[in-house]
């Protein structure tokens, strides 16, 4: 498996990634995900901030505290596997806009490649920690900028 974390502009490293090399696209919005507040997003379960009230949905969302978030829109990293399983097991997903990295740990649980775009340094510090504290030994690349 290959999880590789390029830090710089979507824009620019997505030019550079191989035709077909991607199986699964995943990306969430970024601004007002779970709350219009701070304090929505930070003050909520998972269940109220990521499933619609009355939707009947199936899922089993294990609670997520807000006040534990590595960033304001970070998701729980259960939801985000469950996401992962659209792409074929061992095909590479690609999280353009990679925040805090919860795809990035989720794919690399579900057996998945992953390829990661963080434009700030402080949260591509962080999603490296992340990569890092799930691996067993260092099978990931650290790439970019982009020029």
């Amino acid at each position: 498996m290959t999880y590789t974390l390029h830090r710089g502009d979507a824009l620019t490293v997505l030019k550079f990634l191989p035709d077909e090399s991607i199986n699964a696209v995943i990306t969430t919005p970024p601004y007002n995900s779970g709350g219009r507040t701070s304090s929505e997003r930070t003050s909520r379960g998972v269940r109220a901030k990521y499933v619609t009230s009355g939707s009947g949905s199936a899922h089993d969302l294990k609670p997520f505290p807000g006040e534990n978030c590595l960033r304001v829109t970070q998701k729980p990293v259960e939801i985000m596997q469950q996401l992962v399983q659209i792409c074929p097991e061992g095909g590479a997903v690609l999280a353009p806009f990679t925040g805090s990295g919860s795809t990035g740990v989720a794919a690399f649980r579900e057996g998945r490649q992953f390829h990661g775009v963080e434009l700030g340094l402080r949260h591509a510090d962080i999603v490296e920690q992340r990569l890092r504290a799930e691996l067993t030994k260092d099978d990931f690349v650290l790439a970019g900028p982009e020029a």
